[in-house]
């Protein structure tokens, strides 16, 4: 018998917490806060082992961790960012500044808005990562990492309800293990093919009937 939703996000908080710790950055005045590990002087050497997940072959419910850290989250602003995504330096405090200050201006070592884009073609499978606050829509709980596209869903939504996306100058995310590059996976294979599926049957009428449509916005 498979968990309920309620008791598989409450088994998930743990995994959550380390989520947010690591990978998620709240923004609340000046001030960034994270959990950093303290040095250690001789870090002992860490056996790479099978894990139970890899061993059964379950899937990472990816949204259900992002929506916990949302939900958990006290300030106002949030960055929901993956856990190998490391933000520029100052990005909070200059965040909160610009916030204060909402101005179009000549280009400055400051950080301004320098382009207002929309989802929209050719842009149309763009995920981006943004600043947000918990007013956005949640992310789709039963879309996997497994499967990708796992945040297609939201983008969607965000471009029916006709959402600008502010992108800033002098911010941005470095991706730690560097370029993605394709391996073949069999399994994940099956699971990338079912979950698109889904995603453009099921969800897109799903997301239609909730929102409507809107010309421009496509989900594919």
């Amino acid at each position: 018998m498979r968990p309920s939703a309620s008791l598989l996000r409450f088994s998930l908080v743990l995994n959550a917490c380390l989520l947010f710790s690591y990978g998620v950055w709240y923004m609340h005045q000046s001030t960034v806060v994270g959990f950093v590990p303290e040095p250690t002087a001789q870090a002992a050497p860490v056996a790479r082992t099978e894990s139970y997940r890899k061993a059964k072959h379950l899937t990472y419910p990816v949204n259900v961790l992002r929506n916990v850290a949302r939900e958990t989250v006290m300030t106002h602003y949030v960055l929901p960012s993956d856990v190998e995504l490391y933000p520029s330096e100052g990005l909070a405090e200059q965040f909160i500044d610009m916030a204060k200050e909402w101005t179009f201006s000549k280009e400055t070592q400051q950080m301004d808005v320098f382009h207002v884009g929309k989802r929209h073609p050719p842009f149309e499978k763009w995920e981006p990562i943004y600043i947000c606050t918990n007013q956005e829509p949640a992310y789709d709980e039963r879309l996997t990492w497994e499967g990708k596209m796992d945040k297609m869903g939201q983008g969607y939504t965000l471009c029916i309800q006709d959402y600008d996306f502010m992108i800033l100058n002098n911010a941005f995310l470095v991706h730690k293990p560097g370029i993605k590059k394709y391996k073949p996976d069999k399994w994940r294979d099956t699971l990338v093919s079912k979950q698109r599926r889904f995603i453009l049957s099921a969800e897109k009428l799903e997301l239609e009937r909730m929102f409507g449509r809107r010309k421009q916005c496509n989900l594919s």
